[in-house]
């Protein structure tokens, strides 16, 4: 009990308070001493192999080096060691097997660019060879298709979907890739379209146990819309066939039509009754023999979606001359 009380006085005491203090101050001293110091560690770095030789796939993309590097203790603290990576490896030596594997000659050309400032890079480690997880492939060039989903706003219609490029270079296993003729983009949600727009998509996933790869590995697709409307013409039966050698001298009844155009608006809205025929051809169809005849269009150019006459029946008489 006595010992006891003791031990209470003293921690109660000024002269534990100042031996407390003394000890606080040696011991930060000798850790601030420490971490000054300048020290080596060996830190596992990891590597991404981006390019292969062709006739190879890569079946393990990160690999890890020991790499041996040099600071501060502050500097060993205040970074996370373990975290840079070289995404550079692109030389390889490989066996009479066929194996592809990276040697320490490889390891004396990779160099770490993103080392912090107090941080100094050493050497690698004399570890052993590093073998590549690799299988042997094949290459063919298959049909890209863009896979894309979209509504299109009232009164605009799809002029196209441009792909490029147009194909692709798969390479794989034999006997995954011998029947794929075609390979779709990843797959696109766009909505309600009214304007052009322009995308950068990825493939579509194979099977997890089918290792393919493609070059490129991202395509361009351009999705183009172009807003419609309708237009009426007056015109003269003897305009439309002014072309027409056969027809040119002819007499028509009636001698007027109405044309009902649907095409784009960026063409329709300057088009006047004298350039209809620069954007239709008239057609002539013999519907009985009493020469009458029904009127159509043909060859009609892309901007011009559908053309219609009223009315569509017709006679034709020769002239006296």
């Amino acid at each position: 009990m006595q010992r006891l009380n003791w031990l209470k006085r003293f921690f109660v005491s000024g002269k534990f308070s100042r031996l407390g203090i003394f000890l606080f101050i040696s011991v930060s001293i000798w850790i601030v001493n420490e971490l000054n110091a300048t020290y080596s560690t060996f830190v596992q770095v990891p590597i991404r192999i981006e390019k292969m030789p062709t006739g190879f796939l890569l079946q393990d993309s990160v690999y890890f080096l020991n790499a041996e590097l040099k600071s501060s203790g502050f500097g060993f603290v205040a970074n996370n060691l373990g975290s840079y990576s070289i995404e550079s490896v692109s030389q390889y030596a490989i066996t009479e097997a066929g194996l592809l594997y990276l040697s320490p000659n490889h390891f004396n050309q990779i160099q770490i660019d993103n080392l912090p400032s107090n941080v100094k890079f050493l050497n690698w480690s004399n570890q052993d060879s590093i073998f590549l997880n690799v299988i042997r492939s094949v290459s063919k060039r298959v049909k890209i298709l863009p896979n894309i989903n979209f509504k299109l706003k009232r009164n605009f219609v799809l002029e196209k979907i441009d792909v490029q490029p147009e194909t692709v270079e798969l390479f794989g296993e034999p006997q995954v890739i011998k029947n794929v003729d075609r390979i779709y983009t990843e797959e696109l949600n766009l909505g309600e379209i009214s304007a052009k727009s322009q995308h950068t998509l990825s493939f579509s996933n194979f099977p997890e146990n089918e290792l393919v790869s493609f070059s490129p590995q991202e395509v361009s697709v351009s999705v183009t819309v172009e807003e419609f409307t309708e237009k009426a013409f007056e015109v003269g039966l003897k305009k439309l066939f002014e072309n027409n050698d056969s027809l040119r001298n002819q007499l028509f009844l009636p001698e007027m039509v109405s044309v009902k155009v649907k095409g784009y608006k960026k063409v329709l809205q300057d088009l006047s009754s004298k350039e209809l025929t620069k954007w239709i051809l008239p057609r002539l169809s013999l519907k009985n023999e009493k020469s009458y005849y029904t009127i159509s269009a043909d060859n009609l150019k892309a901007e011009i979606l559908d053309v219609q006459f009223e009315p569509d029946s017709l006679r034709i008489f020769e002239r006296i001359r």
